[in-house]
């Protein structure tokens, strides 16, 4: 199956599909802070995530908030140069995917359109896309190489290996939310747009439910990777784990060859 790109499609401002809710997918926004901190802060949500400080500080939401913003206004800037590039030469010669891709997930009313100048919807979560740091490899000294050697490809290089995180807002979960917006996130912006053709998600190994939103996307099981990550001693208590050193579970997605 060849995907064709939207002409008239705007991937920092559109709708997804879903079943009872309207999910916009947009950018971010400073309004976004004290709802990032609540979510964060909640021991449902942050205590799954092993790169996420805890308890989450809003010096943590400030540095968080500008790399995703400079990430995103980067991605704008390759989009404009893509888009200028295919009206010219209707060809698909540059790709965006520099750096990270990031979508913030908002909900808006029901009939609401994507968003109109000035109006920003609720903030539910959030998903990003980076070059990957290749956590199925368990040596040290490997995983940094094969990490470097990524990093060096250029954009639209299908030999990137990308890796995505996501989460939402504990009122949100169980909704089928993330796999409507990591399903779409492929098909209309990494597939056409980046070139992706391999894509990896991690999960706790206790957190079936991530692990199901992968499978809903069309991720293999690759590994577990036991014991890979080791909580602060102030995460695992707030957290209810039985044990303080978790291992992760990881998905691989790969782009399906044409028929």
């Amino acid at each position: 199956m060849t995907l064709t790109p939207r002409s008239d499609f705007d991937p920092f401002n559109y709708t997804i599909a879903h079943n009872s809710l309207n999910i916009i997918l947009s950018t971010p926004h400073r309004s976004d802070d004290a709802t990032t901190l609540k979510a964060l802060n909640d021991p449902r949500v942050g205590s799954n995530l092993s790169s996420v400080p805890f308890p989450y500080t809003e010096s943590d939401r400030d540095f968080w908030y500008h790399t995703t913003k400079d990430a995103s206004d980067l991605s704008r800037r390759e989009w404009d140069v893509l888009q200028q590039d295919r009206a010219s030469t209707g060809t698909a010669k540059k790709w965006m995917g520099s750096d990270q891709w990031v979508s913030v997930i908002r909900v808006g009313a029901p009939g609401s359109k994507p968003l109109e100048e000035g109006l920003i919807y609720p903030f539910i979560g959030e998903i990003t896309f980076r070059r990957s740091g290749f956590p199925q490899i368990e040596d040290v000294k490997l995983q940094r190489q094969a990490t470097d050697a990524n990093a060096e490809l250029p954009a639209g290089d299908p030999n990137i290996l990308w890796d995505v995180g996501y989460y939402l807002i504990a009122e949100y979960h169980g909704k089928g939310i993330m796999p409507a917006v990591l399903s779409s996130l492929i098909k209309e912006v990494l597939v056409p747009y980046m070139n992706v053709h391999r894509l990896i998600g991690v999960y706790f190994e206790q957190n079936l439910a991530s692990k199901r939103v992968f499978e809903k996307c069309g991720f293999r099981f690759v590994k577990l990777v036991p014991k890979a990550v080791s909580l602060p001693e102030v995460k695992f208590i707030a957290s209810g784990f039985k044990e303080r050193e978790i291992g992760i579970g990881v998905m691989q997605w790969e782009k399906a060859l044409p028929t």
